[in-house]
C-alpha cells in the first residue's frame, strides 16, 4: 500500500464556496466533485466528504493512463488503487495537474511487476503525508532525497523490507512530524539520518532487528513526544533515553 498525500488541492478548495457540491469549482473552473461515469469507469468515484477515485481489480495499466486523461478538467482528492496487478506503472503517468492536486494516492495490496520508483513521485511536488504497506523498498537514500518532495510531513513504512537507510536521508525534511519504519528489517540507525534539528513528534521503529541505538539517538529533538521500539532485541534503559523519558511517550 502506498499513499501519498498533497496539501496544494486543500489550498484550492479554499477559492471555493460551496461544500463539495456538483456544481463546486475553483480558479480557473475545475470541477473538484465527482465527474461523470464514463470518465472514471470502471473505478467508483465517491463525492462525500470529498470527492475520491477508487480502482480495484485493475491489471491493465492502460486502463488507469485513460481515466486519468479522461479526469484531467477534474480533481480527485484522493486516489485509491487496491486489489490489483499492474505490469508496470509508466512516469508519464503521474504527469500533469491532476497529480499536483491530489491529496491522498493510496495503493493497497497492488503488484507492480516492474516495481516502484521514486521517480514516479517527481511531480507530487506538495506531498504531506507518504505511506508505504507492503512494497519492497530495499533502502532508502539519495533517489529518495532527490525525488520526493520536502514539504512531506509524515512517512509510514510498513513490511517494506528497508533494512538500510542511509545517513542524511531525511536531513533536508524540515516539515517532518512523524517518521515510522516498522516491520522493515532494520539493524540500525544513526542520529544524522534525520535533520538537526528534528522538530517531529513521533518516531516507531517497531518489529524491526535493533540489538542498539546510538546515545545521541535523540539528540536535538525538542518537540519529540513519542518513541516506539517493540519486538526489536534492545535492552532498556539505553542511554539514548536518559534525559528523554520525561517528555516520551512509548
Amino acid at each position: 500500500m502506498l499513499m501519498f498525500v498533497s496539501e496544494k488541492v486543500v489550498r484550492g478548495l479554499k477559492f471555493c464556496d460551496k461544500s463539495y457540491g456538483t456544481n463546486c469549482t475553483v480558479d480557473g473552473g475545475e470541477k473538484i466533485s465527482c465527474p461523470p461515469k464514463h470518465i472514471y469507469e470502471p473505478c467508483k468515484c465517491y463525492d462525500g466528504p470529498h470527492p475520491h477515485l477508487v480502482c480495484q481489480n485493475i491489471d491493465d495499466t492502460e486502463v488507469l493512463r485513460d481515466i486519468f486523461i479522461r479526469s484531467s478538467p477534474y480533481w480527485y482528492k484522493e486516489v485509491h488503487i487496491e486489489y490489483s496487478v499492474l505490469q508496470y506503472l509508466p512516469h508519464d503517468m503521474f504527469q500533469g495537474r491532476v497529480f499536483k492536486m491530489i491529496e491522498v494516492w493510496h495503493i493497497e495490496n497492488t503488484e507492480v511487476f516492474r516495481g516502484m520508483s521514486w521517480e514516479h513521485l517527481r511531480d507530487f511536488t506538495n506531498l504531506r503525508l507518504l505511506t508505504v504497506y507492503y512494497n519492497s523498498i530495499p533502502s532508502l537514500g539519495s533517489e529518495f532525497s532527490a525525488l520526493v518532495s520536502k514539504t512531506l510531513q509524515q512517512l509510514t513504512f510498513f513490511g517494506t523490507g528497508t533494512e538500510l537507510v542511509k545517513p542524511g536521508v531525511f536531513g533536508g525534511y524540515n516539515k517532518l512530524d512523524k517518521i515510522a519504519l516498522d516491520d522493515c528489517g532494520i539493524t540500525q540507525l544513526t542520529r544524522n539520518i534525520f535533520p538537526r534539528p528534528f522538530n517531529g513528534r513521533v518516531l516507531y521503529f517497531n518489529y524491526n532487528k535493533l540489538s542498539s541505538i546510538p546515545d545521541d539517538l535523540f539528540a536535538d529533538m525538542p518537540r519529540l513526544q513519542t518513541v516506539g521500539l517493540r519486538e526489536n532485541q534492545l535492552l532498556f534503559p539505553a542511554p539514548a533515553f536518559e534525559g528523554s523519558t520525561s517528555k516520551l511517550n512509548s
